[in-house]
């Protein structure tokens, strides 16, 4: 396929202990605005709707949970993640090239980076505390408010913490899910298209793990200047011109 060409198929990706539920409209936009053929969410196990099963604790198990719950990839697809989802993608991409043309990832990190970037201090009593509480609201609140920089969270608050209720993070995948990002040394580029997005003001992972990475591919990342680590929510269609441009 041609690397100018946005292919038809997408994959979107979730990041740390979220579902596809996540992805709210962008879904919807993202298809819409591309004119897509299809848009596929498969779960990581551990996160949403496979809460019950533990997570993989290595990226290429990750690759082949999530390829099963899609069609088979006939001719190469773009995928987009988010944060742990990024690393997810970046080991599809090398692991299985011939699937692939389009990379995004968002608001990710690798091992080029220090741990205190990676996942910024300030919040790692916080997100132990909420986990041990076990209190879906307190949960939500503290996800969506460190992770978006508008309000648009507040109209979504109420589904997540249904959601979250129903479908509850436990502290045993967030540590599993946590011990993943040590595999994430990737010496080489995707043979890919690759686009590195990130948010200037992300508050839960500095964004200069992703201009490491850019830098370490020799690409230039592209830079939001407002929005929070859950970039797709504040400004999706950002993302969307990145990836037209």
């Amino acid at each position: 396929m041609n690397k100018n060409i946005i292919p038809k198929k997408w994959i979107l990706i979730r990041g740390l202990t979220r579902s596809h539920f996540h992805w709210f409209e962008f879904k919807n936009l993202i298809k819409n605005e591309l004119n897509l053929d299809s848009v596929e969410c498969p779960e990581l196990p551990g996160n949403g709707f496979l809460h019950q099963l533990n997570s993989p604790t290595d990226l290429l198990t990750c690759v082949n949970e999530l390829k099963k719950q899609i069609a088979p990839i006939n001719e190469p697809v773009g995928i987009l993640a988010i944060s742990l989802g990024g690393m997810i993608a970046t080991k599809w991409a090398l692991e299985y090239p011939s699937e692939i043309s389009h990379l995004v990832i968002i608001n990710s990190s690798f091992s080029l980076s220090p741990f205190y970037d990676r996942l910024m201090p300030k919040n790692y009593l916080k997100i132990l505390k909420i986990l041990f509480l076990s209190n879906p609201k307190k949960i939500e609140e503290f996800i969506l408010s460190s992770t978006s920089n508008t309000k648009k969270w507040i109209n979504i608050l109420q589904d997540c913490i249904q959601f979250q209720s129903q479908h509850p993070i436990s502290l045993k995948n967030f540590i599993r899910q946590i011990k993943l990002a040590k595999h994430s040394q990737f010496k080489s580029k995707p043979q890919c298209q690759v686009t590195v997005l990130t948010s200037e003001n992300d508050h839960l992972v500095n964004y200069k793990c992703s201009l490491t990475i850019a830098k370490h591919w020799q690409i230039n990342p592209h830079i939001h200047p407002t929005a929070g680590h859950d970039l797709p929510l504040d400004d999706g269609l950002w993302i969307i011109e990145q990836i037209k441009n």
